[in-house]
């Protein structure tokens, strides 16, 4: 009999896990759109989830997302996250307050949201309330659902407050001022780096190039330079190399060149500067020394090698010197320390990555990226010195 109650109470608890909302059509709202908006809207419409600390591990903003952009689709004619590469029409920014209750019951959720202008203006705020029954704090379903009808509701009534003639409006201004691309901190005054890296001066003035990763799904980027922020925008990358290169006004007095010698010697010594662990420690740039510990990398990759040097979250995107000033390589991964005590059952030190020179190269040559070859004939004191004129560090806003 126990045996037999234990079965039926896990076929419920299955059969509770909900069904995941893929057409805003079926959704039951309170509020209906005005039959003579005519969608989707000739406008684009940018937003911003607000992030804060997931609770009980669950991402809620990321499912946030999801359901705007599902519902974005339907009544815009186009829609994407907050990007200052991107113009819009109108900005949703968005903040969530959520969490499971009563064990396996119920999931509650408060949205507060925000309409913008392209100026900034704030021309609409709401917020709204939401639940669903789900199989616990892992159904993402229910999580997705409950937040497609809060944004669809939030949708429907802001459009049905604008109105035919403010729409048209919106529209003739954006087609007028499509070019103009959204000033970030105007619309987002209190928003913070999220990721940060670091890159180094090459070739023309204010070009840098970094880690991919580090700047991957950036809605603004900025390039540090002697304690000093300067706005930059993307002019090549490639995740598959984790290589990129940005443009800013920094005015750095010293670049770095690609030596006539591309090759991996083992053993070389080489030291890595940067900016690791930025919250925590020092905005001056770090030295870590080292040497070339292997000519592969991660199993055994020709296009990059391992070293010893050690680094930190914020290294990413670090130039890779010899003691004589020259380039060597770009720091773009450490082994993983958790996955080798749960796969292995011990740890491993010091086991680095760097793209090597020939694949820098071929990634600059294919993106038409201009740089300058010579050979430095200088000593170690000399180059850690200059690498501090030509490290930077990168700030990412997400």
């Amino acid at each position: 009999m126990l045996r037999a109650i234990v079965v039926f109470s896990l076929i419920v608890l299955a059969g509770c896990q909900a069904t995941a909302i893929k057409d805003v059509q079926s959704v039951n709202t309170k509020v209906f759109l005005n039959e003579q908006i005519k969608k989707p809207t000739n406008l684009k419409l940018a937003y911003y989830v607000k992030k804060g600390k997931p609770e009980q591990g669950v991402n809620f903003w990321g499912v946030l997302e999801e359901a705007t952009e599902l519902v974005g689709k339907e009544y815009f004619q186009e829609v994407s996250k907050l990007d200052s590469g991107k113009s819009h029409a109108y900005l949703l920014n968005l903040e969530t307050n959520s969490r499971w209750s009563n064990g396996w019951g119920k999931w509650n959720t408060t949205v507060k949201a925000s309409f913008l202008d392209q100026d900034g203006k704030l021309i609409y705020q709401t917020s709204t309330e939401g639940s669903a029954s789900g199989a616990g704090p892992y159904d993402f379903a229910a999580v997705h659902n409950t937040f497609v009808k809060a944004v669809l509701e939030i949708t429907i009534d802001f459009l049905n407050k604008r109105g035919n003639e403010n729409l048209a409006l919106a529209e003739q201004y954006y087609q007028t001022n499509k070019d103009v691309m959204p000033d970030i901190s105007k619309l987002l005054p209190n928003i913070k780096p999220r990721n940060y890296g670091t890159g180094f001066f090459f070739g023309e003035p204010g070009q840098t190039l970094t880690a991919a990763h580090v700047i991957d799904e950036c809605m603004k980027l900025e390039v540090s330079y002697q304690g000093k922020p300067y706005p930059a925008k993307l002019k090549a990358d490639s995740l598959l190399l984790d290589l990129a290169v940005l443009e800013s006004s920094a005015p750095n007095d010293m670049s770095l060149t690609l030596p006539t010698d591309r090759g991996v010697k083992l053993g070389r010594p080489i030291f890595v500067v940067g900016y690791p662990l930025a919250e925590i420690l020092s905005t001056y740039p770090s030295l870590t020394v080292g040497n070339i510990s292997s000519k592969g990398g991660l199993r055994g990759s020709s296009e990059h090698f391992q070293f010893s040097a050690p680094i930190q979250p914020g290294n990413s995107g670090s130039p890779v010197i010899d003691y004589q000033g020259n380039l060597r390589g770009l720091v773009t991964s450490t082994l993983n320390q958790k996955m080798m005590l749960e796969e292995k059952g011990n740890s491993a030190q010091n086991v680095n990555f760097a793209v090597n020179l020939n694949l820098l190269k071929k990634f600059l040559d294919k993106n038409e990226v201009n740089y300058s070859v010579a050979d430095a004939q200088s000593n170690f004191e000399q180059a850690s010195a200059d690498a501090t004129k030509y490290t930077n560090q990168i700030l990412c806003y997400k």
